[in-house]
């Protein structure tokens, strides 16, 4: 069971070779190597709903096309690599993987929030009563070694009075994400696991007891796209942006939820786990996808990045800020 993934280190490899190769290709259906861009291409890292609910809904209620444009949605495990290489325009991406893709060479820019809080959820197996009783067990803490997630999640249990280090607990690394882990953790193979709202369900039907239910108020996942991106095609840029708002507060409202979810069902998305802990699902994002100086600090810091990149580096929110003026909105936090 203690399958190693790839971690940060291998993602940013990967997208600078494939960016290094994308160089000399002739691949012309969008902009992402500079130029106007005809045809929007955004890549998500996970196959669920949850992880693609605002762009989904901007496409499906007509959004995109009210805006002028067209849109793509597409999933795909490495996006850095997938932006890098000219295959999308636009990709989502934590703020840790981001900064060491830049500090590697990648020309990348994050120019909108996405999940702009952080969740921090775990629950540990029936009959697991204190954290001595997880010496010996495997848990699980993250996708793959390296992943930052794991220092906020000990951080969080430590706080809880879970402190891991304190224990010879075996932290393993298994494909598939929160659903899969959770079901491990119903058969009794792992003795804690992290989990999102698409798991709660599992999570309650094996009389696991959670330990850990907490957002923290920091970015989590940008939207980021190659650095002359946004500057090359301010007009596309801030459309899209206008039209995925539109699509995130349809997401956040709890009143929607039918709808939301019957839309996500003709799309082709397994809903039962959204269905069941929506509430759950929609907290990690915020109606205006903040992206400011503040708190993108502090999420940079949570990472545990070496050598954290500054703002001004990182981001270029104009296209965001002409978005949400639009709108009513501004570019502040909001819980």
């Amino acid at each position: 069971m203690k399958v190693l993934q790839r971690g940060m280190v291998g993602v940013v490899a990967t997208a600078l070779a494939l960016g290094i190769a994308a160089c000399g290709s002739d691949d012309d259906s969008g902009s992402a190597d500079g130029g106007k861009t005809e045809k929007i291409r955004v890549m998500v890292g996970l196959p669920n709903f949850g992880s693609a609910a605002p762009f989904i809904l901007a496409d499906k209620l007509g959004y995109y096309e009210r805006e002028g444009i067209e849109v793509e949605v597409s999933q795909v495990e490495d996006v850095t690599a997938a932006v890098a290489s000219g295959q999308a325009e636009v990709g989502t991406a934590d703020l840790g993987t981001l900064n060491e893709a830049i500090s590697k060479g990648l020309e990348f820019k994050a120019f909108s929030g996405y999940r702009c809080n952080n969740q921090i959820r775990l629950a540990v197996a029936p009959g697991i009563e204190s954290v001595e009783d997880l010496d010996g067990k495997d848990i699980v803490l993250g996708m793959e070694a390296g992943n930052p997630e794991i220092d906020l999640r000990k951080e969080a249990l430590k706080e809880a009075g879970w402190d891991i280090d304190s224990v010879d607990a075996e932290m393993v690394f298994v494909p598939g994400g929160s659903t899969a882990w959770a079901r491990l953790l119903a058969s009794d193979r792992i003795s804690l696991t992290p989990f999102y709202s698409s798991a709660k369900e599992v999570i309650d039907r094996a009389g696991a007891k959670i330990v850990v239910d907490e957002i923290v108020n920091t970015p989590n996942d940008v939207m980021f796209a190659k650095a002359g991106w946004v500057k090359d095609n301010p007009e596309e840029a801030e459309a899209f942006l206008s039209a995925t708002l539109r699509g995130a507060a349809e997401y956040l409202d709890v009143a929607k939820k039918d709808r939301v979810l019957e839309i996500a069902e003709e799309a082709g998305f397994d809903v039962a786990g959204d269905r069941y802990d929506y509430e759950g699902g929609i907290a990690t994002f915020c109606p205006n996808l903040y992206l400011e100086e503040e708190t993108f600090k502090e999420g940079l810091a949570q990472t545990g990045v070496e050598e954290p990149l500054s703002f001004a580096e990182m981001t270029d929110v104009s296209a965001l800020e002409a978005a949400q003026t639009a709108q009513g909105m501004d570019n502040r936090p909001i819980k």
